[in-house]
């Protein structure tokens, strides 16, 4: 799936590996002075809140242009162009509002400039720059959205330095253009900055305990600066002060009741601060207020029909829209956020 198909099999030879992590950043948990600003009743609230199925795109299963081989990350521009990143046929796939087929970036599977091997995300800024998690060939491939034209790469190859990967596989891009990169194979969070210099890591190795992750798969950011990763195998979201320190957690059991997850596989935050997870193994999306309580849960039953799921492995917003790509049904439904 976004990430299980191309990145787990990698994933548990990594683990198996066992290397030493480099030095990173001991995020404990802070105390309640230091988090004053974090406290939920500073955060904004969610009364009545629900998702209204609004549209499907749904492509032929193949490798001509227009047709789609395997849904995994998704952005949407100002415009509703689509960006999917379609893995098996190494490709960044681009549709029109009207589900029209637009453009692409790849032809071939390769290690070149516009060529990629096993893209899981495809994340679009603020500015108008679409990063791609270049999973297999263990880098960031940067592209100007508008032309599709190369700018560049962040990543030197598989490894654990501060400029290496290991099967990296989701992106997130803050207002400030700090780049987020979820480093699945490395067990940990790179950030960058807009210039594409390495500023710090969250993450203190494999495990289980606070500021330990197995196998993380999607990172987001908050208006305030609070950081929120999704930890697959730990099957909880670990959330992070703005300084990256370990705040708070959501879930850590392995179930389908409303605190638990199924390999949660990404999370994304609404303008009203709602956490969004994409539990893919749960074929739901759990929604959770700005403190971490549960509110809504859309899904929950394996089907191809609309409001079902087969695997939703990556989720984007915006405005009022929460696209989802349902990887297993090899397509992207659209819902309106209401309220």
């Amino acid at each position: 799936m976004k990430k299980a198909l191309l990145v787990i099999c990698i994933l548990s030879i990594i683990l198996v590996a066992g290397c030493t992590q480099p030095q990173t950043i001991n995020a404990e948990s802070t105390s309640s002075n230091e988090n004053a600003d974090l406290q939920p009743d500073k955060l904004e609230s969610s009364d009545e809140f629900s998702l209204r199925y609004s549209d499907i795109l749904k492509k032929v299963f193949g490798n001509q242009d227009g047709e789609i081989k395997a849904v995994n990350g998704i952005s949407v521009d100002s415009r509703g162009r689509i960006f999917i990143s379609d893995s098996l046929n190494n490709r960044i796939s681009v549709f029109n509002q009207d589900f029209t087929f637009d453009n692409k970036i790849g032809v071939v599977s390769g290690n070149g400039k516009n060529q990629f091997k096993g893209p899981v995300d495809a994340y679009l800024s603020d500015s108008g720059l679409l990063y791609v998690a270049d999973s297999q060939n263990s880098r960031i491939q940067i592209y100007d959205s508008s032309l599709l034209a190369y700018r560049d790469t962040i990543g030197e190859g598989y490894g654990l330095g501060q400029y290496n990967f290991k099967t990296p596989s989701d992106i997130f891009v803050d207002s400030k253009g700090y780049i987020y990169v979820a480093d699945t194979g490395n067990n940990r969070i790179m950030i960058y900055n807009p210039d594409r210099i390495y500023v710090t890591t969250i993450g203190k190795g494999m495990g289980s305990g606070n500021s330990q992750f197995k196998g993380p798969s999607g990172v987001a950011v908050d208006k305030g600066g609070r950081v929120y990763v999704a930890d697959s195998e730990n099957n909880r979201i670990q959330i992070f002060s703005p300084d990256y320190l370990y705040y708070n957690t959501i879930g850590g059991e392995f179930g389908s009741d409303n605190d638990q997850f199924k390999g949660p596989q990404d999370v994304f935050i609404d303008h009203k601060n709602r956490i969004y997870v994409a539990d893919m193994n749960g074929n739901r999306i759990q929604v959770f207020d700005p403190s971490g309580n549960y509110i809504y849960t859309l899904g929950g039953t394996a089907g191809s029909g609309n409001d079902q799921f087969s695997g939703p492995a990556n989720i984007f917003i915006r405005g009022t829209k929460l696209y989802v790509g349902d990887h297993g049904n090899n397509r992207l439904q659209i819902f309106d956020i209401i309220n």
